[in-house]
């Protein structure tokens, strides 16, 4: 029975949960990296130690707050709001947004983790001054890889580089929000659980309310009409 069992399994949710995982790993390793940096900054200098300690503040992370944590529910959800209002009219501002910054957060993460362990080269460029080869040639690819797929997203080969983008920019979320205790992330959770449940189940039964074409009931019972669902679905793909 177990090997009948195998026979269905699906090897794209395998690769789903590695690339889950992996996206973790990878964020919380970075995040745990420089809070360690931040510990070290705020303790007194070892004796006869000649480097600087490194500024805490120079970091760029966000430290997310019990209030920010509370409002998270209310922001995402006026966001939500707005996509499954105004979806098809912003549907290409959107894209070309998220392409946009998921190809710059690549660029930068992808500069950390190589351009150390690649030549060092510089060469002088008008207006921006000496410029490592390296990380210019990270930064051109990434880049390329964005415009690539903004206008290749309808193929069937789109999805790897619409996956490169988002699990750098999902690493980049990781490593950056910073949760001080246990309480903030315990009102994060809760917030986004709320958000979830209200948004899936509970949505059916708000669009019923506004719905003319069909019964309230029926809509309300049915999860597709939910405004979650309606928002990830997008809009036909012609944009």
């Amino acid at each position: 029975s177990v090997c009948h069992g195998l026979d269905h399994l699906d090897g794209s949710l395998a690769v789903l949960l590695l690339l889950a995982t992996l996206t973790v790993v990878v964020g919380a390793h970075g995040s745990g990296t420089m809070m360690t940096e931040k510990l070290r900054a705020r303790m007194a200098p070892l004796p006869g130690a000649t480097c600087p300690q490194p500024r805490p503040e120079d970091d760029g992370s966000v430290v997310i707050t019990a209030k920010m944590a509370a409002l998270y529910a209310v922001v995402a959800s006026c966001g939500l709001l707005l996509m499954y209002l105004f979806l098809e009219t912003i549907v290409m501002f959107m894209i070309f947004y998220v392409v946009f910054v998921a190809s710059c957060v690549a660029a930068l993460l992808t500069t950390g983790w190589l351009a150390p362990y690649m030549p060092q080269k510089r060469v002088l460029i008008p207006k921006l001054g000496p410029v490592v080869v390296s990380e210019l040639a990270i930064c051109l690819a990434c880049a390329g890889i964005g415009v690539l797929f903004f206008f290749g997203r309808h193929e069937s080969w789109s999805w790897v580089l619409q996956d490169y983008l988002c699990l750098n920019l999902c690493v980049y979320i990781i490593r950056m929000w910073e949760l001080p205790n246990a309480k903030v992330a315990t009102i994060l959770l809760c917030a986004l659980f709320l958000y979830d449940v209200f948004w899936v189940y509970g949505s059916p039964y708000l669009v019923a309310l506004f719905a003319s074409s069909c019964k309230p009931e029926d809509l309300a019972t049915d999860p597709n009409n939910s405004v979650m669902v309606h928002v990830a679905r997008g809009v036909p793909a012609t944009a």
